[in-house]
């Protein structure tokens, strides 16, 4: 689901960094997350459909990924802003659901950018059962908000792909207060 995200990251870096954009990559990636969207049943129920349907997404995700040549077109912001809270706070948590939280949170931040609609996300997350709050992933306010302010000093010094953090005055310290204290990004 990563690739919902990592889409409107790759349009920013097209639009002020220069990075091209494989039009084809990016129909492939943005058609799969679409498949994954419109069917949640199989991956709520994990029956033994529902495990074949994610292996064939996991595979249609990393062929497209090969074919491109790197991660670009399903690792953005929702990555790195995981990388950097786990630097942080020195804890690692459930893959999925930071990743899930940071979905939400990317799609709200890259505002016009942002390839699909935050609300399309959350009911799919809660359709499936990912778990997409703070507290229930146990990271607190305090930590998710100095990863916010962070987030761009770590993209550029840990080198990641060019995106929404890499746009120094893009979040700003109101957006950062909004995000990491709004009940509304807490209970996601």
């Amino acid at each position: 689901m990563s690739i919902c995200t990592a889409l409107g990251d790759w349009i920013i870096s097209n639009e002020y960094f220069g990075v091209p954009i494989d039009q084809e990559i990016f129909n492939k990636a943005k058609s799969l997350a679409k498949k994954m969207i419109n069917n949640p049943q199989p991956v709520k129920e994990l029956s033994e459909e529902g495990i074949k349907f994610l292996v064939e997404c996991l595979k249609d995700e990393y062929l497209i990924c090969n074919e491109y040549g790197s991660a670009r077109l399903e690792e953005g912001g929702e990555h790195h802003l995981a990388y950097c809270i786990e630097k942080i706070s020195s804890k690692r948590y459930i893959h999925g659901c930071l990743v899930g939280l940071n979905i939400l949170v990317i799609l709200k931040i890259q505002e016009s950018y942002a390839v699909f609609e935050v609300d399309e996300l959350k009911s799919y997350f809660d359709e499936i059962g990912n778990v997409c709050q703070m507290n229930k992933i146990g990271i607190t306010p305090a930590i998710y908000k100095k990863a916010l302010k962070n987030i761009h000093k770590y993209v550029i010094k840990e080198n990641l792909d060019k995106g929404i953090f890499w746009l120094k005055n893009y979040l700003t310290s109101a957006k950062i207060d909004e995000i990491s204290w709004s009940e509304r990004f807490r209970r996601f």
